[in-house]
């Protein structure tokens, strides 16, 4: 009976391990590439890429105007608005196009005095009448001579100036040139270092160039008709930022630890038809006859009836006659 129990047990274990072998491939490891192809991702290498272009601007662009003062609201706009076409006119005459003339800001605001009247109220003592304008330069060259010509038709504001790149398509192709040979140096050394192989661009994303600061000039202009301005346009940089993705691809394979299941068998008790005897052993030992043993007296003589000694089961002696 023990024999049928250990193979039913065996039994069982060899159909619990064939029915987890049957779903356990899939934890096991697969290359890397396989892998890649089943569940949908790829492997791929993120870098960042920087690239510049120093060039001279070839455009100026100023913000002038007039600024008048009056007791009366409509004079100081009159000779606000005389004083400005006199600015106007005199930069049409120094070549300026009318496109490139654009009315910025014009106001009119009261004055008042530092003094408060008798009730606490400010007092006004005029108005001041502001118009701006923003001229574009389109030779560089003329920009200081511009200025000079405008303070003398009447204007005696600059509020700021900047330089700007009028074709920037150039000098961006050539900082994106230099952004994307970054980006590739730097994802060719991450994969020799990491062991595999560039396959193909899978994305690219551009960052804006940093746009141009402008020059605040600031103030009244009074003092620039006695001398020459000078100007110094410099050179504007053009910066182009990448971050590119490649897909990579190698023979290198993920190593994963198997999975093995752990199987807890439960030993299985299996109920036989036959019955089996049951033996008791203290009665089977109660059941024995006691042994006896003889013991022959050897002082007796032969005239003498023979006497023997038994010991019974209960270990007490007794005597037997002679017959």
């Amino acid at each position: 009976m023990k024999k049928i129990a250990v193979t039913t047990i065996i039994v069982t274990l060899v159909v619990i391990l064939i029915v987890v072998g049957v779903s356990a491939p899939t934890a096991f490891a697969q290359p890397a590439g396989q892998q890649n192809v089943e569940d949908g991702t790829r492997r791929v290498i993120s870098v960042s890429g920087s690239g510049f272009a120093s060039v001279p601007p070839d455009t100026a662009v100023i913000t002038i105007g007039v600024r008048t003062e009056a007791e009366e609201a409509s004079a100081a706009l009159d000779q606000n608005s005389q004083q400005m076409t006199e600015l106007i006119n005199a930069l049409r005459q120094a070549g300026i196009a009318q496109d490139n003339i654009q009315t910025q800001y014009v106001s009119l605001s009261p004055r008042y005095s530092n003094q408060p009247t008798e009730n606490g109220q400010p007092q006004v003592t005029g108005y001041i009448a502001t118009n701006t304008v923003q001229v574009t330069i389109l030779d560089i060259d003329q920009v200081g001579q511009i200025l000079d010509t405008a303070v003398q038709s009447g204007g005696n504001l600059i509020e700021s100036i900047r330089f700007e790149i009028s074709d920037p398509q150039q000098a961006q192709q050539q900082a994106r040139t230099q952004a994307f040979e970054d980006a590739r140096e730097k994802a060719d050394q991450l994969a020799q270092l990491a062991g595999v192989q560039l396959v193909q661009v899978i994305s690219i994303v551009e960052t804006s160039s940093l746009p141009p600061r402008p020059f605040a000039a600031g103030g009244a202009a009074e003092a620039a008709a006695d001398m020459a301005v000078p100007i110094e346009p410099g050179t504007q940089n053009v910066q182009i930022d990448l971050q590119v993705s490649w897909e990579i691809t190698g023979n290198q394979t993920v190593t994963r630890t198997p999975i093995v299941p752990t199987v807890t068998a439960t030993p299985t008790l299996v109920a036989s038809t036959t019955p089996t005897p049951f033996v008791n052993p203290t009665a089977t030992t109660a059941a024995s006859p006691s042994p006896t043993s003889t013991i022959t007296n050897p002082t007796a003589t032969s005239d003498a009836s023979p006497t023997s000694t038994s010991v019974n089961g209960n270990g007490t002696p007794t005597a037997t006659p002679g017959q």
